[in-house]
């Protein structure tokens, strides 16, 4: 993967992108200067174990103004699994020597070393950006309280590090810094497998449209799992016989999604927000921006397709999101109500999208469970300025402000987000976890949960709640996007929420909890409501004890189906904390789902109860 071959495919890659402007015009607080290594390998020698590399720290020779001069002063970035040890960092201690003497090429770890010579021969690159050796890190012998700072310092700006960078290297396969980039691998095994396949019957084609449609994804025909044919050409004198090329649909899952690196919670953010990613994956490199995805056995583009439960579908890419088509997929939140209700819709879908982004961030992993938050501000910032702006300054966008990984605005809809269990075994399981000083009860920031949360479809005239007041403690003030101290919701109810009762129902097979409303007597399961997404039961222990304190809260109706007409009953549950000026205190622990025969018996129950306030953590 080393060879000039690649290096060649990957620069087209490179000079063919139009998605963002290449023009260099932000650089962050540190870079690696590459310049003796690009020297070596100019004069046409490979770059030696003792060429070095060196720490630039805000220097005004890379902030140039000069439109040809900053062409050649482009910077990259490179995206990595820390792995259980970081075999170098920056720290108090060696910030210096690195500034003045630099660190040769053999003192890097592999995946390091190899991204900086990739980085080098890229045409117009002068600067490499490694988080591991631009942000000071942590390091109990010399806590000097430097790291601290920097971090805060830095941290906040990761959003326009990767996005106003020129390319990001991705280490997509390396599970650690000694994974390295480069593999050895047969390049013969990477070409398209051809078949000569009689479709007689099977594609739904003219006779005279073949050479037409040559090379075309013609109507797929599907044999086996993950595998489609695209015909290339008529075979000659055999009518119905055609050369076909199979298409393996789940290539890029296998390469780029499903990859080590692509499991963390750091990279998806940075692999959304870099303009364009280089992946080095376990056999290829690959190629991923807005405008297609490719690798070496498709140069020209990946086919879009996707085997999802069985089907062959059209896929979903990461980075070719975009709110008004995305959101529009996604959306759950209407317009009904506005005056003018096309003039909303573009930030409407950007709403749902974020729900979307949640959704597959929520799966990722991080090292530092303290990090949940901040590992999402980046893409937070930058979807706060460009999805939610519309174009007006940061300082004006109060009501958009950001909520615990939600926003302002139709909070109430991103507030009903659940918890899937998942079938393993022929048992229910739910491994998430809770952690309460990272995020208030209400956001799904406060939970690990290893299988994603998700939302469901709810428009603004089906909710029964309405948010009235949000108050925000940051342990920052001047980064809205960071960690946080504290937050509470007021709510203001269509109806009272009421005492329940939860059960465990042994054994967990389909229906692994129940409720019923609060009484001296347990009724049979047959009479309990068991469609209910707890949060995180193995850490709220407490709510299955007697004197629990659960309530159900009325929050949503989920719109009917042909099929079913009726709409299903959403509630949210919470627990009794206490209270505040004169308002009962909540904490969020899960979501219940009522059909609608249960919700009209559960309705029965709220007939007459009075609407409230509450405050929810």
């Amino acid at each position: 993967m080393r060879s000039k071959e690649v290096f060649k495919l990957t620069q087209n890659w490179v000079s063919r992108c139009k998605c963002a402007n290449l023009k260099q015009e932000w650089y962050p607080d540190r870079l690696l200067d590459l310049e003796e290594v690009k020297r070596a390998i100019g004069s046409g020698d490979e770059a030696t174990s003792k060429t070095r590399i060196r720490l630039l720290e805000n220097s005004a020779d890379w902030k140039v103004e000069e439109t040809e001069k900053a062409k050649d002063n482009r910077y990259v970035t490179l995206s990595h699994c820390w792995g259980d040890e970081m075999p170098l960092r920056l720290l108090s201690s060696n910030r210096k020597e690195m500034m003045v003497h630099g660190i040769a090429l053999e003192d890097l770890p592999p995946t390091f070393r190899d991204a900086v010579v990739f980085a080098s021969r890229l045409e117009g690159v002068r600067y490499i950006w490694i988080d591991a050796l631009c942000i000071i890190q942590e390091n109990e012998e010399d806590d000097d309280g430097l790291h601290a700072e920097d971090w805060k310092t830095q941290s906040a700006l990761m959003d326009k590090v990767y996005h106003e960078s020129y390319l990001n290297i991705s280490a997509t396969s390396a599970s650690n810094p000694a994974g390295g980039l480069f593999r050895s691998r047969n390049p013969d095994l990477l070409q398209e497998d051809e078949v000569k396949l009689n479709v007689q019957g099977l594609l739904e084609l003219d006779e005279d449209e073949d050479e037409e449609r040559e090379g075309s994804l013609k109507k797929c025909v599907r044999a086996g799992v993950g595998t489609v044919f695209r015909c290339l050409q008529q075979v000659r004198r055999k009518k119905h016989v055609k050369k076909c090329s199979v298409v393996d649909v789940s290539l890029w899952d296998d390469l780029v999604e499903d990859a080590p690196l692509n499991k963390r919670a750091w990279a998806y953010q940075e692999r959304l927000l870099a303009p364009r990613v280089i992946h080095f994956c376990s056999d290829q490199v690959a190629w991923e921006c807005s405008e297609r995805c490719c690798t070496e056995r498709y140069p020209g583009g990946v086919p879009r397709l996707q085997l999802k439960s069985g089907v062959i579908v059209s896929e979903d890419r990461l980075k070719d999101v975009d709110p008004e088509r995305e959101g529009e997929m996604f959306q759950s939140t209407s317009a009904d109500g506005f005056e003018d209700p096309e003039k909303y819709l573009p930030k409407l879908h950007a709403y749902e999208l974020w729900k979307r982004v949640v959704e597959l961030y929520s799966q990722k992993e991080l090292s530092k469970k303290g990090d949940k938050l901040i590992a999402l501000a980046g893409i937070a910032k930058f979807f706060f300025d460009t999805k939610l702006g519309l174009g007006r300054p940061v300082a004006r966008q109060g009501q958009h402000s950001y909520v615990a990984g939600m926003w302002r605005e139709h909070l109430e809809s991103q507030l009903l987000w659940r918890v899937e269990p998942y079938f393993e075994d022929g048992w229910t399981h739910n491994s998430a976890r809770r952690h309460p000083l990272r995020a208030p009860s209400f956001s799904w920031a406060a939970l690990d949960v290893p299988h994603g949360i998700a939302y469901g479809e709810y428009k603004d005239h089906d909710l029964l709640f309405q948010v009235e007041d949000v108050h925000m403690e940051y342990e920052d003030n001047k980064n809205k996007f960071g960690l946080l101290k504290g937050a509470r919701c007021r709510l203001l109810l269509s109806a009272r929420a009421i005492q329940i009762q939860l059960r465990e129902i042994e054994p967990k097979f389909i229906t692994p909890y129940g409720w019923w409303v609060n009484s001296s007597n347990e009724p049979p399961l047959r009479d309990m409501y068991t469609d209910i997404y707890l949060d995180s039961p193995a850490s709220d222990r407490n709510i299955f004890e007697p004197g629990s304190r659960i309530y159900c809260m009325p929050a949503a109706t989920d719109e009917g189906t042909m099929a079913q007409p009726l709409p299903d009953f959403i509630c949210l549950l919470l627990q009794l904390t206490g209270e505040d000026e004169g308002h009962r205190t909540f904490k969020r622990i899960g979501l219940a789902r009522l059909s609608n025969y249960e919700g009209m018996k559960f309705q029965q129950e709220i007939i007459g109860v009075q609407p409230e306030k509450m405050y929810l953590y």
